[in-house]
Order: structure tokens, then C-alpha cells, then sequence
């Protein structure tokens, strides 16, 4: 009875390592997987979602004065 188990105490731990670890993988990729998906997709660090048009404006190129010159 003894080394039965002895036997079982071993199985018992190889199955409670495969257990861990693949309890830990499943939280560790959740736990970092919802910030990593929030950082990508709603915080917009990289500049994904940059404007497509100019920035510069549009503006008037002849001064007849420097008046004109100190508005701008």
C-alpha cells in the first residue's frame, strides 16, 4: 500500500505542475493582455490615426504693409 502510494504522490505532482503552469499562462496573457489592448487600440501612442490633411493654413502671401506684417 505504501508504494502505491508513493507512485500516486508522484503522478499527482507531475499533473498538479501541468495544472500550474497552465493555469499561470492563462492568467498571465489575461492580466497583461487587457491593458496591452487597451494601451494599442485607445490610447493612440504611435500616431495611427493622424489627420490627413495639411496643418499648415492657407495664408495671405502679399504684404502691402508692415501693418499687415504685425498681424500675422
Amino acid at each position: 500500500m505504501k508504494r502505491i502510494w508513493k507512485g500516486w504522490l508522484k503522478i499527482s505532482e507531475a499533473m498538479g505542475n501541468v495544472v500550474a503552469r497552465i493555469v499561470l499562462t492563462v492568467f498571465y496573457f489575461v492580466l497583461f493582455s487587457i491593458p496591452s489592448l487597451l494601451l494599442t487600440f485607445v490610447f493612440d501612442k504611435v500616431g495611427k490615426n493622424y489627420n490627413k490633411e495639411s496643418y499648415f493654413k492657407d495664408e495671405k502671401i502679399e504684404l502691402n504693409s508692415l501693418d499687415e506684417a504685425r498681424e500675422m
